[in-house]
């Protein structure tokens, strides 16, 4: 967490909860950013404090399930999601949980339901393109496997795995020049 202005190691950070509503963003930067990095010990202290501040904040409750996730606990992961996929300002991120849960759980079909709404509401969601792309490629259907990784590349040009996922979707094409 060296990019953010307080560390969730500092003692400060630890004690403090995001009392003042305009530091409830940073709270939740700091924890997305913890949970990308592997650092789920910092990231559940930042949630402790946050739902002691505001256990309904949507927020809170979707980064409380994407460390579930995180850490492999796919059942309350999924159970979370399932309770935020109609509130509005995280049902996107709800639905692309559900989808990323089905498709580890080999319920691929529930999966792209889930991951489709998710992309129609938020097309930025990268994770959710890059299932589809996965998804696709379980099916065969080559062009939608294609489109789906290149949307996921341009929501995240950063994102390794999905490079890998459109190069190994190239190799199971026999387009090995391309992979």
């Amino acid at each position: 967490l060296s990019a953010c202005a307080t560390s969730p190691s500092d003692k400060s950070a630890a004690t403090a909860t995001p009392k003042n509503i305009e530091m409830a963003p940073q709270w939740a930067e700091m924890t997305k950013q913890a949970i990308s990095e592997g650092h789920y010990g910092d990231a559940q202290r930042l949630l402790m404090q946050m739902m002691l501040a505001d256990p309904k904040n949507p927020e809170t409750r979707i980064l409380v399930a994407e460390l579930h996730f995180a850490t492999g606990l796919l059942d309350q992961s999924l159970a979370e999601f399932e309770a935020l996929k109609d509130v509005q300002a995280v049902s996107a991120r709800a639905f692309q949980g559900i989808g990323l849960v089905r498709i580890l759980k080999h319920d691929e079909d529930a999966a792209s339901k889930a991951l489709l709404q998710a992309v129609a509401a938020d097309g930025h969601l990268w994770r959710a393109w890059n299932a589809l792309g996965y998804y696709y490629d379980t099916r065969k259907d080559w062009a939608e496997a294609e489109r789906s990784y290149d949307k996921a590349i341009s929501a995240n040009p950063r994102s390794a795995l999905t490079y890998n996922n459109r190069g190994f979707s190239y190799f199971l094409q026999g387009k090995i020049q391309k992979a």
